[in-house]
């Protein structure tokens, strides 16, 4: 079905196209009830019918916001080294629930803060400024920090002792 069809009017159709839809798009990824909802919205599905669908893929435990911010949590947080405000942040606008969030960025980031999480990532990073100066390699390094959500004053002492320990060597 396309996305400018609207949904066949038959409730029993609807909501079997609607279901096959909606496992489709959870089997290449987790998603949130609220994504899968605009999802299946945007396709040209009924309100009653999405909710159907939704009721019963929540209730075989198929559709849950935990799994999907700890699917999150994971890409985000370890993968692309994202800071926990910008993970918090990425989940409330999925309207997950913040206990949700909280449970998911504890368990799966463990204690370590934003400012060591921050200095592996810059470590990491920072060989790829090699052939910089000094200040342009701080630069790209603080901007690169920054679009992960790290607060200014975390970015500015990581970099800051990047770039003493890199001058050291």
């Amino acid at each position: 079905m396309a996305a400018s069809e609207p949904a066949p009017a038959d409730d029993e159709v609807a909501y079997d196209q609607a279901l096959d839809k909606a496992l489709k798009l959870l089997a290449r990824r987790a998603r949130s009830k609220r994504e899968l909802r605009a999802l299946l919205t945007r396709m040209g599905f009924a309100d009653a019918v999405v909710s159907r669908v939704e009721s019963r893929l929540v209730e075989v435990e198929v559709l849950d916001d935990a799994s999907f911010a700890y699917a999150a949590t994971e890409y985000y947080g370890r993968n692309r080294g994202e800071s926990r405000r910008a993970i918090r942040s990425r989940l409330a606008a999925e309207q997950v629930p913040d206990v949700v969030i909280a449970e998911a960025i504890s368990e799966l980031l463990g204690e370590e803060s934003d400012f060591d999480r921050a200095l592996v990532l810059a470590t990491r990073r920072a060989r790829r400024y090699g052939r910089l100066s000094p200040d342009a390699a701080a630069g790209r390094l603080a901007r690169y920090l920054a679009q992960r959500g790290y607060d200014y004053e975390v970015v500015e002492e990581v970099c800051r002792r990047v770039f003493r320990l890199t001058e050291v060597e």
